[in-house]
Formats: C-alpha cells, structure tokens, sequence
C-alpha cells in the first residue's frame, strides 16, 4: 500500500533486547516496547559503544530516555548500515542490541 511504513517490533526484557539483531528495509519504523517491571532505555551510542559508529553516516541517532513497563518508543530508520543501541540502566549487563538496515 502507498505510504505505508513497515513496522518491526523489538521486546525489551529482564535478559535484554528479543531480537537482539533485527534486519529491515530502509525507511522501516522499529518499535520497542518495555515488557519488563525495570525501567530501560534505547541509547544509541555513548559509552557503551565507544569504538563503534553508533548510526551510519548520515543517519540520526536516538535516546527514548526512561521507559517504564508497557511503554513504547519508535524510531525510522532510513540510511543503510548498522545501528547499535544498549540500555544505559543495564548496559553493564551487556545488553546490547543492532539494527542492519539494508535493501531487500
């Protein structure tokens, strides 16, 4: 359909990112929801990830700031590459996730 925007969700649990790697088209919105009773976040880059190119070149990155149980943050991605996120409450834990954005 025209003007549709593919959605992909992402489940933010107690042991992290489900999936921890997503693969989806450019322009897709990715979609996280917290299903845990922890609060987390959806940080690109920071000090987690500081040898790493948090989003490609050109392509924005992005902070949900505080989410608790059942709330929800969305961002599009638009530009081809890796996008790499972490929770900055459980980072320490190594949770971790990545988004490959590439053409079908």
């Amino acid at each position: 359909m025209p003007g549709s925007t593919e959605v992909a969700v992402v489940e933010v649990t107690e042991t992290g990112f489900s999936p921890a790697t997503l693969v989806v088209a450019p322009g897709t919105e990715v979609r996280w929801t917290n299903s845990d009773s922890r609060a987390h976040t959806v940080t690109s880059g920071g000090p987690m990830l500081p040898e790493q190119q948090p989003v490609p070149q050109g392509a924005e990155t992005f902070d949900s700031g505080r989410l608790l149980e059942g709330e929800t943050f969305a961002h599009v991605v638009e530009v081809e590459g890796e996008y790499y996120y972490w929770c900055e409450y459980h980072g320490e834990e190594q949770m971790v996730g990545t988004i490959r954005v590439e053409d079908p």
